[in-house]
């Protein structure tokens, strides 16, 4: 393992040459930022400071494909990418009317 690495994975491929490795991953946190920065000089770090803590509720959209592949059939891809497209207030907007009409009819 890397000396600058928290944790390292592989991923091999059994082939007819026997098992070669296609993709080393490293958990690297943030040893090239730390790096840089002590050899600069320049802190490469920002924050925001708040007077209180704020809660913010967002809704993200993570489209189940199976799911939709079993409901959509061949328009499956299509639907995803709509659903991806979607603006964060037309989500709500979506959410808001799906809850209307099938959580609290």
């Amino acid at each position: 393992m890397a000396h600058y690495a928290a944790d390292c994975w592989d991923a091999e491929i059994e082939c007819s040459y026997g098992w070669i490795e296609c993709i080393g991953i490293a958990d690297r946190s943030a040893y090239d930022l730390r790096a840089h920065s002590e050899k600069s000089g320049v802190p490469l770090v920002a924050h925001e400071k708040f007077s209180e803590p704020r809660e913010v509720e967002k809704l993200l959209i993570v489209p189940s494909k199976k799911e939709l592949g079993h409901a959509f059939k061949g328009n499956q891809k299509m639907v995803v990418e709509a659903l991806e497209a979607m603006s964060e207030k037309e989500a709500w907007e979506m959410k808001e009317a799906i809850d209307e009409e099938y959580v609290h009819p």
